[in-house]
């Protein structure tokens, strides 16, 4: 119970680290248990996936202000420690767009939990930057941000699989207006109160010595290619997309051609 709710201290709590082996095999087992979840829904009807993102944005909601309430118990005041308004705390705002809102503004929420779920929540799995950074495996905020982002990836692929929302370039205006938006207001708080919401304004434990290279080098052209990496995430799911329509279809084509060979 120590380590669950313990305060940031590296000498008697140390933390997981990024390519350690509990973090390693933590990553590994996420993605075993999103691959698992993601067959077990592959027959959910679209009204109980909805139902089920309405529920997990009031779970991450009460998470959220758990989390919250432990940095006030600690005194760590400073905005970049509770405030939910990094790149990924978009993803609880999308659960309750999605789960309750109706078209247009739920293709936002729905925009953001294909574009920016899928490979956000990848990306963090694989380099933890922050809370497996400053914290034990077994301590709250490991675990937390571990499922939090193992669930972006989730319903992600859950909403692109159930085509939901397609991630074409006729939608890319939905996620660009949504999270362009965010990066907008996460900049002027930055300025406002000299935080780091979203990293915009520094790196922080990036394992890219080029972008850490760029910051050195020009703080405005660091915040420029980081506000670009945010709204340009959406091609990464959109060109895997095409691939995967392109096999789909080169295999449809393949099986109708030799379904006509056969039966000649």
């Amino acid at each position: 119970m120590n380590y669950f709710f313990s305060p940031e201290d590296f000498d008697n709590y140390p933390p997981v680290g990024m390519f350690t082996l509990p973090h390693i095999l933590f990553a590994i087992f996420c993605f075993l248990m999103v691959g698992l979840l993601i067959f077990l829904s592959r027959k959910m009807s679209e009204k109980k996936l909805n139902k089920i993102t309405k529920i997990f944005a009031f779970i991450f909601l009460f998470l959220e202000l758990i989390k919250i309430g432990y940095n006030f118990y600690y005194k760590y005041f400073g905005i970049n420690s509770w405030l939910p308004l990094n790149f990924c705390s978009i993803f609880i705002y999308s659960l309750f767009i999605s789960g309750f809102a109706k078209n247009p503004l739920k293709k936002l929420g729905d925009a953001f939990l294909v574009g920016a779920g899928i490979v956000s929540g990848t990306a963090f799995l694989i380099f933890p930057t922050t809370s497996l950074m400053l914290h034990p495996l077994w301590h709250y905020l490991s675990l937390y941000s571990m499922f939090f982002h193992s669930s972006m990836l989730y319903f992600g692929l859950m909403y692109a699989i159930k085509k939901i929302f397609i991630p074409s370039i006729k939608n890319y205006k939905f996620y660009f207006a949504y999270s362009f938006s965010f990066c907008l207001i996460a900049i002027l708080v930055n300025q406002m109160y000299k935080s780091n919401l979203m990293f915009l304004q520094a790196p922080y434990n990036l394992p890219i010595e080029i972008v850490n290279k760029l910051y050195d080098f020009s703080h405005f052209l660091y915040t420029l290619l980081i506000l670009f990496v945010y709204v340009s995430i959406y091609f990464i799911v959109y060109f895997v997309y095409l691939i995967i329509l392109k096999y789909k279809r080169n295999h449809y084509q393949s099986k109708r051609s030799f379904n006509k060979i056969i039966l000649k």
